[in-house]
């Protein structure tokens, strides 16, 4: 065997294969991140109305209500509970495209169809809620809003809403 510098086809053809696996790796993990933060979006335009709705409540507005359409993923804030989507007030949001409400439950109310409604008191205050918003790759996040304060958690499960609003009721 001669004593040449430089490396065999072996050792080559081995750095170019660990090579090709790390850059698959990279490859993968942004697409999971992408739709992570689509994720993150949802529920942020989620909370980002119930805010709003919230903030205008207090206001001189008149009453306030948040109107979940579930089969197309949108939300409305209407003011004085009128049905013109086109009046003072109205403010409308839908979910990134792929991303709907798929199930609504709201404290002491039975949600039936493809619309709940949330109406916020003068102070602010709504009934609490949750709602299980599902994505592509079966991406699902519950999101629980507390009724008097508005702050918003992340729940795994529906068995962890049930316990959450059950709770809340005592």
């Amino acid at each position: 065997m001669m004593n040449r510098p430089g490396f065999s086809m072996l050792e080559t053809m081995v750095v170019v294969l660990i090579i090709a696996l790390m850059a698959g790796a990279v490859m993968i993990k942004p697409a999971g991140w992408f739709q992570s933060v689509q994720l993150d979006d949802a529920i942020d335009r989620v909370v980002f109305m119930d805010h709003l709705a919230r903030q205008c409540a207090r206001g001189p507005g008149g009453a306030v209500e948040l109107v979940y359409d579930l089969e197309n993923g949108r939300i409305l804030r209407r003011v004085d509970s009128s049905d013109s989507l086109s009046g003072h007030g109205h403010h409308r949001v839908s979910l990134p495209k792929g991303y709907a409400i798929e199930r609504m439950m709201i404290r002491n109310m039975r949600i039936e169809g493809d619309r709940a409604v949330v109406r916020f008191t003068p102070l602010g205050h709504a009934p609490t809620y949750a709602l299980r918003i599902v994505g592509p790759d079966d991406q699902t996040a519950w999101l629980l809003v507390a009724g008097l304060s508005g702050d918003a958690w992340i729940l795994e499960s529906t068995a962890e809403v049930e316990h959450a609003l059950e709770t809340l009721r005592t």
